[in-house]
């Protein structure tokens, strides 16, 4: 198994083995339903947060499936340079994705209409992520800046302040106002989007933050370090964003 995801009801969730096949696992039972049998093995899989689609996105192609229904919806075909990673809305109705050339996009889920294309960066990208309303995308790149651009707007991107090194993940809090940025160094940067003012830095260690997601209730923020040994997760109160618990993964 190369890559798996959970949905968020936790009773099903799909994966992707090393031959390049694609199923969808029904919890607690483990009963398997093959989806699709050509993918690249290293291809990734994300669940919308009502559960309602699956994507599984590799170099050459972004699936989207209806996932209740076994069936597929979409299939957008490859760009000028790998996909890179695919994220929804909080509410499920449009997606994006980054490249390894710096370019993010943004599609309807249902229609695949494009919504947005834009060269964000000039490396790759590394994370993206969108507002619960889908207003907002945020990118996160290995050019050491993090991009903030409104999708309706399709105008310059905001540059966040810079790092010394790259960052590596983005997280919307679920109200929208707060986005949150994992840098290379082992900080997080938290930023108000009123004021577009950096409001907070959290001390993680030294490695990157691979990993940033606020609880949906908007109260804790979590992340997760590794080095190549144990992962490192931590947990933050989003408000006044101090560090509350810290466990080490085997």
């Amino acid at each position: 198994m190369n890559h798996c995801v959970f949905a968020p009801d936790g009773k099903s969730g799909a994966v992707v083995l090393n031959d390049g096949s694609l199923w969808r696992v029904e919890l607690p039972g483990k009963e398997m339903t093959c989806l699709h049998t050509n993918i690249a093995p290293t291809a990734r899989v994300g669940i919308s947060n009502d559960g309602t689609w699956l994507t599984c996105v590799d170099e050459q192609q972004v699936q989207v499936w209806d996932f209740p229904r076994l069936r597929l919806a979409l299939t957008l075909p490859g760009v000028a340079n790998a996909w890179t990673l695919v994220k929804f809305s909080g509410d499920g109705d449009s997606f994006a994705s980054g490249t390894s050339d710096g370019w993010v996009r943004v599609y309807g889920t249902r229609s695949g209409r494009q919504l947005l294309a834009l060269k964000a960066h000039r490396d790759a990208v590394l994370d993206v992520a969108l507002s619960s309303n889908g207003r907002w995308l945020a990118s996160a790149s290995d050019d050491a800046t993090v991009n903030l651009i409104e999708v309706a707007g399709q105008g310059t991107p905001v540059q966040l302040a810079g790092a010394r090194l790259s960052y590596w993940s983005v997280a919307f809090s679920p109200d929208s106002r707060r986005l949150a940025a994992g840098t290379g160094e082992g900080s997080i940067k938290i930023w108000d989007l009123v004021s577009l003012r950096e409001v907070a830095t959290l001390r993680c260690g030294s490695q990157p933050i691979k990993q940033l997601a606020f609880h949906p209730d908007g109260d804790v923020l979590v992340c997760s370090t590794s080095d190549g040994g144990p992962w490192t997760i931590r947990f933050w109160r989003a408000a006044p964003l101090a560090e509350v618990d810290r466990s080490t993964a085997p």
